[in-house]
């Protein structure tokens, strides 16, 4: 068996000494930018426990001012726009239901009215399904079995040169699908 013919340093080692590179690049960014969000946190509260240490009635005063801004912000954007938006999806639902129990309806109108025509469509949809299944299927064992008997005549003529070249082929095909796999998460990352 040939390893060089398999590109494992291309297909392997490259792909994941790239991808280790990237993530630990991602990680690093991460833990610098979190760190300083938490620095910038750890100001805000300073600031704002000695400013209620150093007046404490006008910053609850400040505070509460606030607050009562922000809720009737939050209190007026669910009265115009979070109530009237699940109204809407409420009124589409309805709707919804109200169609599908109207075709239900026909639908069944339509089977009490005919059920020669409705049975004959039925069998006739599911001879359509049942037929190409099995055309796909008799095919698909025909090549299957073409596959087999090829397969089991190299076997029995050089059993250790096929077994090789399938374990180089299954090898060669799993290096192909993670360097597809590594690729791609290189390109999303």
């Amino acid at each position: 068996m040939n390893l060089e013919s398999l590109e494992f340093e291309t297909k392997v080692a490259a792909p994941t000494q790239q991808l280790l590179h990237q993530v630990y690049a991602q990680l690093g960014s991460l833990y610098l930018q979190l760190r300083e969000a938490l620095i910038d946190f750890h100001t805000v509260i300073a600031i704002a426990s000695k400013q209620l240490y150093d007046q404490p009635v006008e910053t609850t005063k400040l505070w509460y001012s606030q607050l009562a801004d922000k809720s009737s912000e939050l209190h007026a954007r669910l009265l115009e726009q979070v109530i009237p938006e699940a109204q809407d999806n409420y009124d589409q639902f309805v709707a919804s239901v109200s169609d599908f129990g109207s075709e239900s309806k026909m639908a069944f109108q339509k089977l009490v009215d005919n059920p020669e025509e409705v049975t004959a469509q039925t069998i006739e949809s599911l001879n359509m399904f049942v037929s190409e299944t099995a055309d796909i299927t008799a095919e698909q064992l025909t090549e299957l079995k073409a596959r087999s008997a090829d397969l089991i005549a190299l076997l029995l003529e050089k059993p250790a040169a096929t077994l090789d070249s399938l374990y180089t082929e299954l090898l060669n095909s799993m290096l192909n699908t993670y360097f597809e796999l590594v690729s791609s998460l290189l390109v999303t990352i």
